[in-house]
């Protein structure tokens, strides 16, 4: 994975739920207004975001 993909999120772990979220920098001011956003990436795993992003934007459009 190139470490550039990850400029393109925004990363945020809520701890009342217990997961991180990879927010779209383009989206990340209306994530906060409703955190239940379409083509927010969430996990357990702060890992998982990170192999999910590395997989590509085609990839990741397509699981969004």
């Amino acid at each position: 994975m190139r470490n550039e993909e990850l400029y393109e999120y925004v990363f945020h772990f809520n701890p009342y739920n217990e997961l991180w979220s990879a927010i779209p920098r383009d989206i990340y001011q209306q994530y906060f207004n409703n955190n239940e956003m379409d083509g927010v990436l969430k996990s357990k795993e702060l890992t998982t975001l990170f192999s999910l992003i590395g997989k590509g934007a085609t990839f990741v459009n397509s699981i969004k």
